[in-house]
C-alpha cells in the first residue's frame, strides 16, 4: 500500500512541474510601461512615535502586554 501511494505521490508531483508555461519575455517584465499607473502612497503610521520598539508580557498574565 506503501509503494503504491509512493508511486502515485511521485507521478503527481512529477506532472505539477510541467504544467506551468514558461514565459519568454522576462527583458519586458521590468519596463517602465510596467510601473507606469503606480502611484507612491504612504504605509504604515504618520508619526515615529505609533511604531512599536520592544513588548514584553507579564509572567503571571499572558494577556497583559507592555
Amino acid at each position: 500500500m506503501k509503494t503504491q501511494l509512493s508511486i502515485l505521490f511521485a507521478l503527481c508531483f512529477s506532472l505539477s512541474l510541467f504544467s506551468q508555461k514558461k514565459s519568454n519575455s522576462t527583458a519586458n517584465k521590468w519596463s517602465a510601461e510596467t510601473f507606469e499607473n503606480l502611484k507612491f502612497r504612504s504605509v504604515g503610521p504618520a508619526l515615529m512615535s505609533g511604531r512599536i520598539a520592544d513588548i514584553a508580557i507579564n509572567p503571571h498574565d499572558e494577556s497583559e502586554w507592555y
